[in-house]
């Protein structure tokens, strides 16, 4: 074991090296691995580092409440539902060539071959949640379910960790995946198969308006739903006795709502339902009606994003 000094040495060092030295990235189509010998992906100090850029569809599945699953159910029982889990997460990821990358506790991510992945992916994820849905019938005294998210889109792909001299060198390294679909499909799952509860305000303001044969002006009374966000950025505080409107002066009334809003299982962005179409102009979850768009905001999510219950249909 190092000293403290030493160690802090080492690390600046360390840090130093991934601060100087550059990365050479390669296109693939196939989805990189932390443990195969590829000089196409290193990470070793003192030289220029390589990774790879892959464009293609991301998956994340997570269990939903799993805290309150394991707060609520034995631990042997959790046991068994994990174990269940990922079997048959890496059984569906390999039916469907993906392959799976992070199993991080109750979240798993998969990523696909380039060719045909918003096919694959989709249809990855029908199969995920109708097995979510078998899982939740073989431990029927327990209320699992699962959440699912989709993205398309460039990755960088670097490697990252040390050479261990141990039957410890495999769990030193690992893959992190830099872009835009990594980030989005973890968000999507973040929401998928839950129900929330909001807080938003409609405000009922007057609107000077100019209208046309004969030119006029007239008030009109405009409503408009904010969300609490919105709604208290209209003020600011001028001291213990007025509170001062900044951006809506004519504001009328305002009435403060609940409500609750369930998300599908299953969410993917506007490009993987565009790819998919093309993929499958003929699908009948398409033609049938089984996807929709999602009219709610997500969070860190700026594109549409569309969302299904769909489940194998099995003779």
């Amino acid at each position: 074991m190092m000293t403290v000094s030493d160690l802090i040495k080492d690390l600046i060092l360390t840090i130093s090296d991934a601060r100087n030295m550059g990365f050479e990235y390669i296109s693939t189509k196939e989805v990189p691995s932390a443990y195969k010998p590829d000089s196409n992906l290193t990470y070793k100090s003192g030289t220029s580092k390589k990774g790879k850029i892959i464009e293609t569809c991301v998956l994340y599945v997570d269990i939903r409440d799993s805290v309150k699953l394991v707060d609520k159910h034995q631990f042997d029982t959790m046991g068994k539902i994990y174990n269940a889990f990922a079997k048959s997460i890496l059984k569906i990821a390999d039916n469907y060539d993906a392959k799976v990358r992070n199993i991080i506790g109750d979240r798993v991510m998969v990523v696909f071959p380039s060719e045909n992945c918003y096919t694959k992916a989709v249809q990855c994820a029908i199969t995920i949640n109708h097995v979510s849905g078998e899982i939740n019938r073989i431990f029927n005294h327990v209320d699992f379910k699962c959440g699912i998210g989709i993205d398309h889109g460039k990755m960088r792909v670097i490697k990252v960790g040390t050479e261990k001299k141990s039957d410890e060198n495999a769990n030193y390294k690992n893959l992190i995946w830099v872009g835009y679909p990594a980030n989005r499909a973890s968000r999507l799952t973040d929401i998928a198969n839950k129900e929330i509860e909001e807080t938003y305000f409609l405000v009922e303001s007057k609107h000077q308006v100019m209208c046309r044969n004969p030119v006029r002006f007239e008030s009109k009374k405009v409503t408009k739903e904010m969300s609490s966000i919105e709604f208290s950025d209209l003020f600011t505080h001028g001291n213990e006795s007025m509170i001062y409107l900044t951006n809506l002066k004519d504001i009328m009334s305002f009435e403060k709502k609940n409500r609750k809003i369930n998300f599908p299982p299953i969410l993917i962005t506007d490009s993987v339902m565009k790819g998919y179409k093309n993929e499958n102009p003929n699908c009948n979850t398409i033609s049938e009606g089984h996807w929709s768009e999602i009219k709610h905001p997500i969070k860190n999510v700026p594109v549409k994003v569309f969302g299904s219950e769909t489940t194998l249909k099995i003779d």
